[in-house]
Parts: C-alpha cells; sequence; structure tokens
C-alpha cells in the first residue's frame, strides 16, 4: 500500500535551496535568490542578499555552499566566480564610497570633513576632494555638488576641506582656490556679499578656517588670524591675540571652552585660549621637546565625563589635562600604547568613552580602565588610513568618520558591545638564535623543551594567535621562570628577545589577552635548557672547591706556622724591648719621635718629667721650643734646622739643654736622635730618638767642680787614695813638699 508522510509544513515557497546551513535558533538558506536566514521558533524567512547588490560584474545570484568559521564569518560559494565571504558584524557599521553609476555613491572616496545640515540632523554635507555630497542617512541617497569631472589639480573648488552653514542657509567653503559660498536653496555659488576687505581674506589660502556661535568666522591666513562677522562684515583682527605669538605661528583655532567666550587655538607645540572679553591670550600647555620647526599640530579638543580635556596632537599622540590647572595627566603615544602618532577626530560616546581615528583604524580608550581597543576593516570599517578634521557626532550619538576610501558611520555604543566569541589562543611560531640555527620541529608543542648552548646569544622566540581578525587589539603577557624571575609588562609585540641566558633551567609562559574583553587565552610553556660553559658546570664547580679547600689548608697549615714564628720573634722582641726599657730606665732615658706631616713630638717627657697633663703624647715643635731655656734655645734651633738640611741618615743629633717644669724648674736633658724616614726628594720625614734626665749628673759635675778648684789651691797637704789602694792623687801644696811632678799616680809608684 502507499507509505504515509509524516506531518510537515513549508517555510519557503517557490525557492530553489542549494544549501542550508544550521547555526542555534536559526538555518541559513543558500538558493538561488542569494542568501536567506530562518528563525527556528517563529519560522520567519528573512532575505538578506545577493552577489547581484555588490558586485557589478556577478550575474548570478545563486548560493550554492555555506560554512561559518570560528570568528563568525559565513564563506559563501557562488555558482561560477568563486568563494565569498560574509560576517554579519560587519552590519553595525555603515559605509559610503565612490561607486560610479550609485546613488549611493560619492563624489570621491577622499573626504576631508563632515557636518550636518541645519533644519535636517540626518542628512549630512560631506566635503571630499572631488565634490559636495549631501547624505540622506534615513536613505542612503547621496546628492551631488561642485564636481569637476577628471581634475588636474587640487587647487580647485571642489575640494572642499571645511564646510559651515550659516544663519541663512548658506555654506561656507574652504576649497583648493579659497572660500567660497554656496547657497543650499539655489544649490550654487553665489558671490560674496561682503567688501573686498573680506573677500580678499577669503580668497587666500586658509590655514584653518572656523565658524562659531556669534555667525563669525575665524580665519588664519598668510595675513595672520582674523575674525570676520557674517552679520555686520566687520574684521576684527585679533591684534592682542598675536600680541605674545607670532602670526606664522598659529595654526589651528579649536572652539570654546565650556560655558565662556575663551577660543582654544593652538601653535605646532603649546595651547592656548584668547578671552574675547579681556582680549588676552593665556598658554595652558606646551611641548618643550617639540622644536618650532616641527610639522605638529593640535588636531582638535573634547572634554569627557570627568571634565578632562584631551586633544589630539597630531604627529605626537593624545594628551589629557585637568581643566582647572591644565596640569598633564596622560599621555598615550608611541613609547607606551599602540596608538601611534597620527590620531584625529576625538569623540566621546553617551558612556564616556573616549573615540578617535587614526592610521591605523579606530581606537576606543575605556574611560575606567584605559584600555585601548582597536576597530579595523575586519569589523567593518571603511578602511584603515582615515582623515584630519573628517569626523562629526550626529543627533543620536552616532559617530561619522571620513577616510582616505570613504565614510564609515556607527553607533559607538553597538560597535562597542559586539560579542567576540572568539576562543583566545597562543602559539609560539618560531626561536631563533644569532649564534648558530636551531634544528628544531616544525611545530612547538606547548610545554616542550629546546636546548640551548652556553654562548647562544640573541635568542627570539615569535608567538602567534593564529587568527587574523583583532589582532590590534591583542596584548602579550610574557613571564620568566628560573635563574631570574621577571614578570614583563604588556605589550602589543608578538615576540620578545634575550640577549643571552644564563646556564640552567628556565620556563617562559605567554598568555594573550583581548583589550575588548580583557580575557587571556591559556598559557603557553616553553622550557628553555642553557647547558653550562666547561668551566662553569656543577663538576668544574666541584673541582674548584676541591682545590680552593686544598689551598686553604695548605695556607691555614702555613698561617699557623707563621704564626708560632711570629710569636716566637714577638716574645724575642718583647724581651729586648723589656730590656732596652730597663737600660733606659736605669739610665733615666725615654724615647721620643719627630714627624714632619704635622710637625709634632711624640715623647712623654711633657707630661711625665715636665708635669704639663696636657703634653700626655704628642705636642708641636713649636711647643717644644718655647719650652726650651733661652740661653740653649737659639743654639738648639739653629742645630735642629742644620741637621734638617743636612739630611744624613749616617749622622746623629745631639744636644743638651734646659726645658721649664710645670712648677717654675729647669731640667736639664741630652737628646739623641737619628734620620729613620726620608721623602722622595730625601728630606726627612721622620727623625727617632732617646732623651735623657741629666740634671742630677750636670749638678754632680758642677759640684765637683767647684770642689775640685778648692781642692787645687789650699796651702794644706790632701792625699787621696782610690777604694782599693790603686791610684793617689796629690794637691798642688803636698807635690810641691815631695817635688811630685803628675797630680795623679799609681799606688804602688815609686
Amino acid at each position: 500500500g502507499d507509505v504515509q508522510l509524516p506531518a510537515y509544513k513549508i517555510i519557503t515557497d517557490g525557492v530553489s535551496s542549494w544549501q542550508l546551513y544550521g547555526d542555534d535558533d536559526k538555518v541559513y538558506q543558500g538558493s538561488h535568490l542569494g542568501l536567506s536566514v530562518i528563525d527556528t521558533k517563529t519560522d520567519n524567512t528573512e532575505y538578506l542578499f545577493s552577489f547581484t547588490e555588490f558586485f557589478d560584474h556577478i550575474k548570478s545570484t545563486d548560493v550554492v555552499a555555506i560554512l561559518k568559521d570560528k570568528q563568525g564569518a559565513f564563506w559563501l560559494g557562488s555558482q561560477a566566480t568563486g568563494l565569498y565571504k560574509w560576517n554579519p558584524k560587519l552590519s553595525l557599521v555603515t559605509n559610503y564610497r565612490y561607486k560610479k553609476g550609485s546613488e549611493k555613491s560619492l563624489t570621491d572616496n577622499l573626504v576631508w570633513f563632515i557636518t550636518s545640515k541645519r533644519n535636517n540632523p540626518e542628512q549630512l554635507w560631506v566635503g571630499t576632494q572631488n565634490g559636495l555630497d549631501l547624505l540622506d542617512t534615513s536613505n542612503d541617497k547621496i546628492l551631488h555638488y561642485l564636481t569637476t569631472e577628471n581634475p588636474k589639480t587640487i587647487y580647485h573648488r571642489g575640494n572642499i576641506d571645511h564646510i559651515y552653514e550659516d544663519l541663512d542657509q548658506r555654506l561656507w567653503l574652504s576649497t583648493g582656490e579659497g572660500v567660497v559660498l554656496f547657497d543650499i536653496a539655489a544649490q550654487k555659488l553665489i558671490d560674496i556679499p561682503f567688501g573686498d576687505k573680506v573677500k580678499e581674506l577669503l580668497t587666500l589660502g586658509q590655514y584653518d578656517f572656523f565658524y562659531d556661535r556669534y555667525n563669525t568666522l575665524w580665519s588664519i591666513t598668510e595675513k595672520g588670524v582674523n575674525r570676520i562677522s557674517l552679520t555686520t562684515s566687520v574684521v576684527d583682527p585679533l591684534d592682542e591675540m598675536t600680541a605674545n605669538i607670532a602670526e606664522d605661528k598659529i595654526f589651528t583655532v579649536l572652539g570654546y571652552l565650556p560655558n565662556s567666550n575663551k577660543m582654544l587655538f593652538s601653535t605646532n607645540n603649546s595651547l592656548w585660549f584668547f578671552d574675547l572679553e579681556t582680549r588676552t591670550s593665556t598658554m595652558m600647555y606646551q611641548d618643550l621637546n617639540i622644536k618650532e620647526s616641527e610639522w605638529t599640530s593640535i588636531e582638535n579638543v573634547v572634554f569627557d565625563k570627568k571634565g578632562l580635556l584631551w586633544f589630539s596632537f597630531a604627529g605626537k599622540g593624545l594628551v589629557a589635562l585637568e581643566t582647572k590647572t591644565f596640569e598633564q595627566k596622560y599621555v598615550y603615544d608611541k613609547n607606551n600604547s599602540n596608538v601611534g602618532l597620527n590620531i584625529y577626530g576625538l569623540m566621546v560616546d553617551p558612556e564616556g568613552d573616549l573615540w578617535f581615528s587614526s592610521h591605523n583604524g579606530i581606537y576606543m580608550l575605556n574611560a575606567e580602565t584605559h584600555h585601548l581597543r582597536n576597530f579595523g576593516i575586519t569589523d567593518g570599517l571603511v578602511g584603515k588610513e582615515f582623515n584630519s578634521g573628517a569626523f562629526y557626532e550626529m543627533y543620536n550619538h552616532t559617530f561619522a568618520y571620513g577616510a582616505m576610501n570613504g565614510l564609515t558611520i556607527f553607533d559607538p555604543l553597538v560597535l562597542k558591545a559586539k560579542p567576540n566569541d572568539e576562543q583566545l589562543s597562543v602559539h609560539a611560531t618560531n626561536i631563533k638564535v644569532l649564534s648558530r640555527d636551531l634544528a628544531l620541529p616544525f611545530v612547538l608543542n606547548n610545554g616542550g623543551t629546546v636546548q640551548l648552548n652556553y654562548d647562544d646569544v640573541g635568542i627570539r622566540i615569535d608567538f602567534s594567535p593564529l587568527t587574523y581578525s583583532n589582532t590590534n587589539n591583542l596584548l602579550f603577557e610574557y613571564k620568566l621562570q628560573g635563574v631570574d624571575d621577571i614578570d614583563y609588562p604588556l605589550t602589543i609585540e608578538n615576540n620578545i628577545t634575550f640577549p643571552s641566558l644564563p646556564s640552567g633551567s628556565h620556563s617562559l609562559t605567554v598568555r594573550i589577552q583581548s583589550s575588548e574583553t580583557e580575557k587571556y587565552s591559556e598559557e603557553f610553556i616553553i622550557n628553555f635548557v642553557v647547558a653550562y660553559a666547561p668551566w662553569l658546570s656543577p663538576l668544574a664547580y666541584l673541582v674548584y672547591v676541591v682545590f680552593f679547600l686544598t689551598l686553604f689548608i695548605l695556607w691555614y697549615a702555613k698561617r699557623q706556622q707563621n704564626t708560632h714564628l711570629l710569636l716566637a720573634a714577638h716574645k724575642e722582641v718583647k724581651y729586648r724591648e723589656n730590656r732596652l726599657q730597663l737600660a733606659l730606665t736605669g739610665s733615666n732615658s725615654e724615647v721620643w719621635d719627630w714627624q714632619s706631616s704635622n710637625n709634632l713630638m711624640f715623647a712623654k717627657r711633657g707630661s711625665d718629667e715636665l708635669g704639663y697633663n696636657n703634653l700626655q703624647y704628642s705636642y708641636s715643635f713649636k711647643k717644644h721650643l718655647s719650652l726650651i731655656h733661652k740661653d740653649e734655645r737659639k743654639l738648639f734651633h739653629s742645630r735642629w734646622v742644620h741637621f734638617l738640611e743636612k739630611a744624613d741618615v749616617n749622622t746623629s743629633f745631639s744636644f743638651s739643654y734646659r726645658m721649664r717644669k710645670a712648677n717654675g724648674q729647669w731640667l736639664w736633658f741630652k737628646d739623641l736622635g737619628k734620620i729613620v724616614a726620608t721623602d722622595s726628594e730625601g728630606k726627612p720625614t721622620r727623625i727617632t730618638g732617646a732623651y735623657t734626665n741629666i740634671t742630677q749628673s750636670q749638678a754632680d759635675a758642677e759640684r765637683a767642680n767647684f770642689y775640685g778648684e778648692a781642692f787645687k789651691k789650699t796651702k794644706d797637704w790632701v792625699l787621696i787614695i782610690s777604694d782599693n789602694f790603686s791610684r793617689v792623687i796629690a794637691n798642688e801644696s803636698l807635690r810641691e813638699v815631695f817635688l811630685w811632678q803628675d797630680e795623679e799616680f799609681a799606688f804602688d809608684a815609686n
């Protein structure tokens, strides 16, 4: 009998389906009409697109194959023209380019300026290198004005870099031929309804051109800075503005400070404001590292929700100032981030995050964490290189940026909130050293070990997330453990280089972090085992220890032997010293020393003999002279000087003299000394000797001399016999009686 078919429901009728691809609650359908998506919960079908909507050369709309990759992109196979890629995430961004014959085409890809129409904020005036466009964002229709067919130069009226709509529905356009006036209603250029002075200024090339809230134009030309009232046609030359700054140094006019009449303007290295009420200029910021000859400028300023003033410094980076003190708060440049030097179009989204364009896509700076996030072509942007001055925030906080190849419009809140489900992973792709070629496997496994020589230098390891998308939003974290533990800060560099690694075991751990989600990948670990140099190996250290231990034992034994010898010698010296001291003490003598470096005498005589407590150890030579009796002082000094000048180490200094005691008495001393040290010129530097207290012997000599004279002159007979009866002395009276010739003779002489 007939087979009963199960119940079914027709979802799409009259469609030739080539391929179905299930993705969660959705089914993507490739058919002869193109690509569609079916919601399996509601069974509703939504037509997405066909190839012919994007490519003029394709005639077939068939999508015959569908595959989704890990990055969320769909790869679509066509009937005859190959494989195409479609990323649903790119639909978050709307792009406009030049496309001949299309209603959605700009007049030129190079966009210089963007602003909204005063009476319809959904419409944007777009200034390009060849024409003025009026873009209606509600229906993507574009009207074209002032185009030039095949322009041979950039100096034409279609090259528009500034657009300002005044209160009379007129556009003031700064072009390659100066400033022109465009009547919006008439859709044509009209004559400027002002005098020759104004026209002369506006026909000049405009270095910068600005329109303020007072229906006034600010013009910077070779004739300086001028302010032109569009209501009265009066020209204000702003002489006070250039009182402290040369006219040719003012580059840009940037708008008023909030709730004030202070107009911001810049030079190539500084930010100023001009107060319209006081007519004075005040400098807010200056970069002293920028030379006057450098071509840099501040492109625009913006205030964030924290009250910081941010400005893009073309050629230098991104700077934030405190608005009350004008102190520098933050700086981002190539030295501490990946933003580069060309930063344009600062804007703040409703959540307070900072956005700006560059030559490497569009960046977002998180206001709280200061994480930088980069958006590029893979996120749907029209291109990578964006232009200075080409930016605008629309009425609904949608951002528009102009690039070298078109116009990009997006909602910043939606774009930064787009999900990123990609699983992060990091892999080592290459390891090399400068000193030799390494023999490594083609694939480097996580946890693998690399053997290195002790003399390997220039060790470089490259890593990759093995993905082509969002690479600008990845940061690398490196950590080296081993002989030294080093944690490196997050960096955009996907490689790390070590000049060399010390011998031993090391472990390099690498992770990547997404600046979008701030999540980390799993760790990738490479182990390095660096061989020891032969003279630095553990065995070599053992040999060194044994060798030095042996040397130490020998040295210690020798030292002990020398110690015993020194002790014996010291004992002998001490014995001799004691004998010398006994001899000196017995002869009533002591040692003295003179040193030329400080001209001091070192001796115990001052305190022990003379009784001066303050002369216990040493005293000056001048003090020594002052204590000598005046009868001997001059002679002592002259002999001392002669002894020093002669500087003969083989002769001795000898002199007897009196010195005054503390109680006023005089003592006799006899000094003997020799030169014991000289300098390089042979002059004495040290003299050492002994002194003897000869006061008693001197008194005895005088007494003996006195009695001797009396003995000689007496008339009595005097005969003196020695104790041992060996000698006899007779006085003159006795010798005359006995006719003795000699005063002294032997006891037994006849």
